[in-house]
């Protein structure tokens, strides 16, 4: 950014500083309808200095470094063709023109009718909000938080202005709901928005730039500080487990692959659950925590290549890779069933499709839910969670140990399609393969129509895989009498 004059004056009044606020003429937002022509018309007023009518990108953040590929691998604050575009309008209806005076910058735009815009008026943002990229955090195409965010900022202008302020300290507007519908509809007519402002602040709260301070049974008060815009959102592990319906303790490491497929795509917490459907989607097999730490370095390594596209680090892309690279087959066990009911155990077998535990990489037991009569999927779901899972194997005579599974991702009605799958490799130390063992159950709630298929399978490791799969093949020189 250019060094910038703090003093005020008339078109900064205190404390909408020029080193802290850029001012956006109400009048350059009467007309504007798409969300692409509001963020070149902010990025392009973010470049004024406030003391003149010349918008000045420095050659060290010009155009491109806010528009295209930078350094530091931030989102854009709108793509270059969109830029591009509205921009020439912009210079054909005559509201900027390209000044050439100012060889040592990489480009000089002059405003036309500066100061006075018509005597429309004003609105004044925090220059943070394009230095932190924050149109880019409110995501492509959306009008709701963008109108309600200049709804308050419309606001904080109007009571704001001359109030005696120490220089730099946050300023702070508070808000009810339908009367930032009636600002949005004021400074966005052209845009027809205000009905979307209640979604917009809500979104806005998802990124932590307003908070609640009251409600009553028709309205919601928000409050919106000026140095939330100071950092980028934070996409806190909790709320992204609330809105996934995991544990945020027993399944960190899924919440926090979700919280890294956001962050590497800047995207909004809003869309977790969309992050946390293709992972079950695409790899619903794939519950264990070295599954969520190897695709989080798959996406890291990934988003640290230089000139790396957004659809490289999308989970779909990201998530199909993986796949490709764990692609072998799974050595499957016999099946057993269970009711859910108390004190429900298999029959005493060797339910594991290898003898000895070497050479393999994981161990799963999945568990494949079936409704009885007048079971809904919804109570299924409900008794599912929270039951329990052990192994008993005999270990000598009257001695018999022991051994847990951990109890699996929160079921959910995805489980009654695709199963429940309990991580198991911590078997390869603490069981004896080749010895018989039972599985039993304890439910935290039993109901004996829900009846539970089992069956246990093993990953053979790489080396395994391959000795297996040569060993399928003929021999060299050899017909295989198949496909006679």
């Amino acid at each position: 950014m250019p060094d910038l004059n703090d003093a005020p004056g008339v078109y900064h009044p205190f404390p909408f500083v020029p080193g802290l606020f850029y001012a956006v003429p109400l009048q350059w937002l009467a007309d504007v309808q798409e969300t692409g022509d509001l963020d070149t018309r902010h990025l392009l007023l973010a470049m004024n200095s406030g003391t003149d009518g010349l918008l000045v990108f420095p050659p060290e953040r010009n155009e491109a470094y806010w528009t295209r590929e930078n350094p530091e691998q931030l989102p854009n604050v709108v793509s270059y063709p969109t830029y591009l575009r509205y921009l020439k309008a912009l210079i054909a209806r005559g509201w900027l023109h390209v000044d050439r005076h100012d060889t040592k910058a990489a480009h000089v735009y002059a405003l036309a009718g500066w100061p006075n815009f018509a005597g429309a008026g004003v609105l004044y943002v925090p220059r943070s909000h394009i230095q932190r990229r924050w149109p880019a955090w409110l995501g492509q195409g959306q009008w709701a938080p963008r109108a309600a965010l200049l709804a308050f900022l419309a606001k904080m202008t109007a009571e704001k202005a001359g109030a005696l302020v120490a220089v730099g300290q946050p300023l702070e507007v508070t808000a009810y709901v339908k009367e930032l519908r009636q600002r949005a509809q004021t400074i966005l007519p052209s845009a027809q928005v205000a009905a979307k402002v209640g979604d917009g602040i809500a979104m806005l709260a998802d990124l932590g730039l307003v908070t609640e301070v009251a409600h009553s049974r028709f309205n919601h008060c928000y409050r919106l500080r000026t140095d939330a815009f100071d950092r980028p959102p934070t996409w806190p592990l909790a709320e992204i487990a609330a809105r996934c319906g995991l544990d945020v303790v027993r399944e960190e490491p899924w919440v926090a692959l979700i919280q890294a497929f956001l962050r590497c795509n800047f995207w909004p917490l809003t869309r977790s659950p969309e992050v946390w459907g293709a992972i079950r989607r695409q790899i619903p097999d794939a519950v264990t925590h070295d599954a969520a730490h190897a695709i989080g370095r798959l996406l890291a390594q990934r988003a640290a290549r230089s000139h790396v596209s957004r659809s490289a680090t999308s989970p779909s892309a990201v998530l199909k890779d993986y796949t490709a690279q764990q692609r072998r087959p799974w050595l499957h066990g016999p099946t057993f069933t269970l009711p859910l009911v108390n004190g429900a155990a298999s029959e005493l077998g060797l339910w594991l499709p290898v003898v000895a535990p070497a050479n393999s990489d994981a161990t799963q037991l999945i568990v494949q839910p079936t409704c009885g009569p007048r079971l809904s999927d919804e109570d299924a779901v409900a008794l599912l969670e929270g039951t329990r899972w052990f192994i008993r194997q005999p270990t000598a005579r009257y001695v018999e140990q022991l051994i847990e599974l951990p109890i699996p991702l929160r079921a959910d009605r995805r489980a009654l399609i695709d199963g429940l799958f309990l991580e198991g490799s911590h078997l390869h130390t603490a069981l004896n393969f080749s010895l018989p063992f039972r599985v039993a159950l304890e439910p935290r709630q039993q109901n004996a129509r829900l009846t539970l298929t089992c069956q246990f399978r093993v990953l053979p490791g790489r080396t395994a895989a391959v000795r297996r799969q040569n060993a399928a093949q003929p021999a060299p020189g050899i017909r295989d009498q198949r496909s006679s």
